[in-house]
């Protein structure tokens, strides 16, 4: 039988308090949640699988402080291939109150992840989106890319652009989920570890 961990990442009435959870392979537990072992047809398996169901767990987005910033660009660092976008990114934590919005995931206060924006006239152009690996796959990006959204729109904004690598499919997944569409693309945009060029897709989304 396949395992399954489901995690409760948002917030509704239920039996045993206020939650719900979504499916999804967390390396571990979040701490300070109590997690349960039950089997269950979840998705129509057969046998059904066994799944762990954790309670008590809170998601916060909040802007980013001071004590994040070692681990944003630790977080930040390892997903780069290149001198250069290292480079760019100090630029951009640097500049992160005057030019830059920085927003940080907690996950019952532990550190889940970061999206990065720049402001534009009528709206934002979302530079990063990072998750910890230890919560992937359970709605992080997701949550991060709506409150930059709501951000849009408490600044009387209309419109988010997003720039994602070709190869980068899940993330194309994602963001076609949420509603965006891809505009145009940029030739040799990114820098690969072989040390050539990828193409850049650029998607946007009125809201």
């Amino acid at each position: 039988m396949s395992a399954f961990k489901v995690w409760v990442h948002s917030v509704r009435p239920y039996n045993r308090g206020e939650h719900i959870f979504t499916l999804g392979r967390l390396p571990k537990r979040p701490k300070g949640a109590d997690c349960k072992s039950v089997v269950s047809d979840f998705g129509g398996s057969n046998p059904p699988s066994p799944i762990i169901i954790c309670f008590g767990v809170k998601m916060e987005i909040r802007a980013t402080e001071k004590t994040d910033i070692a681990k944003i660009r630790k977080l930040a660092f390892s997903t780069f291939v290149s001198f250069r976008e290292k480079f760019h990114f100090v630029s951009t934590l640097l500049f992160r109150k005057s030019i830059f919005e920085f927003k940080t995931a907690l996950v019952n206060d532990e550190f889940a992840g970061f999206i990065s924006a720049i402001p534009l006239r009528d709206g934002w152009h979302i530079a990063y989106v990072a998750t910890h690996p230890n919560y992937k796959r359970v709605g992080i990006a997701t949550r991060l890319v709506e409150e930059a959204e709501k951000s849009v729109l408490a600044k009387n904004g209309s419109v988010v652009i997003i720039h994602v690598r070709e190869s980068n499919t899940g993330a194309q997944s994602l963001y076609n989920r949420l509603g965006y569409k891809e505009t145009t693309r940029r030739e040799k945009y990114y820098p690969t570890r072989e040390g050539e060029k990828e193409t850049a897709i650029i998607m946007k989304k009125y809201i």
